[in-house]
């Protein structure tokens, strides 16, 4: 158990330093459109299964946005929690503004949604259901609003 545990002690040290030097090229680049490598998406991947606080601090910090895509599927990080079942960070992405519409641009290409039901994730099913119903009413107020202005 103790070998065991030393190596995944091991590959969290490990996934740490990419994640920093990861962070270091981030701010080194002034532009608008950063890219964030396939290992940095990896690495939100463990996240997204072990460390809620860390995905936080890096949404918190702004070194990932809830609209960035990783380069392989194209996916947001909504797309990810839904996959990884995290309902905590999917209720984070929606508060923050995910487009619950984004779709993964390669592979199945579905949507957040239409994930949490292929795969029978009901929970964040719901969430997002009722994330989308709550866009559309204030959609149809902003439109009476508007119309009433007229």
């Amino acid at each position: 158990f103790q070998v065991i545990e030393q190596r995944t002690n091991l590959l969290h040290v490990k996934q740490l330093r990419n994640l920093s030097a990861e962070l270091d090229l981030i701010m080194q680049d002034d532009s608008d459109d950063k890219k964030l490598s396939q290992e940095f998406w990896d690495d939100i991947n463990v996240k997204l299964k072990f460390d809620k606080d860390g995905i936080k601090a890096l949404l918190k910090n702004g070194v990932v946005s809830v609209h960035d895509r990783d380069p392989q599927f194209g996916e947001t990080l909504l797309i990810k929690a839904v996959k990884q079942v995290n309902y905590e960070i999917a209720q984070l992405c929606l508060n923050m503004g995910a487009d619950v519409q984004a779709r993964g641009e390669r592979g199945n290409k579905m949507t957040a949604y239409e994930g949490a039901v292929k795969y029978g994730f009901r929970d964040l099913e719901k969430l997002l259901l009722l994330n989308e119903q709550k866009g559309n009413t204030m959609k149809i107020e902003q439109v009476s609003s508007d119309i009433n202005r007229q």
